[in-house]
């Protein structure tokens, strides 16, 4: 897990624009309208999914999006993923704010098993957020897997939350 998450850094405060700027500039070179555009992601590529459709007002399916494994991996695994200390603000903080923002309107929807670390966290996060409950600006509808962890993937079986 070791890396930006899409997410601005110490490093790379800009990161999040270059990374929003780099998605615009690639559907512009294949020439892809964003009506045609979703963006997929599992766990960090599910969180840099849901932040830069948040961003960029583009449709997204997150599975399984890591919305605060800062302090989860920190405490229980003594940061083994080196997260401590990288990012300007933590993830609670950055995905709370930006769904709670007014941002593009989009169809978003998070995939999550009752199983997964990250439960609480895309409860309090995602599934309370504004665009959950009903903002005017945004969609996103939060849905858990009724299906078993298995490799292969199991197609998901969703239901509302």
């Amino acid at each position: 897990m070791v890396g930006a998450f899409y997410t601005d850094t110490l490093a790379q405060p800009d990161n999040e624009a270059r990374v929003s700027a780099l998605i615009g500039k690639v559907m512009a070179d294949i020439g892809v309208d964003s009506r045609h555009t979703v963006l997929y992601g599992t766990s960090k590529g599910a969180s840099g999914a849901l932040l830069h459709s948040l961003r960029t007002g583009l449709k997204a399916v997150c599975v399984e999006p890591i919305l605060h494994a800062d302090d989860y991996y920190v405490r229980r695994y003594r940061d083994s993923h080196f997260t401590c200390g990288m990012f300007p603000r933590d993830k609670r903080e950055l995905f709370a704010a930006h769904l709670a923002a007014d941002g593009p309107e989009a169809e978003r929807v998070v995939i999550y098993s009752s199983h997964s670390p990250q439960l609480p966290y895309i409860r309090d996060i995602a599934m309370d957020s504004p665009a959950a409950t009903g903002s005017p600006s945004s969609t996103c509808r939060v849905r858990r897997s009724r299906t078993t962890r298995t490799w292969p993937p199991p197609r998901w079986a969703c239901r509302s939350r």
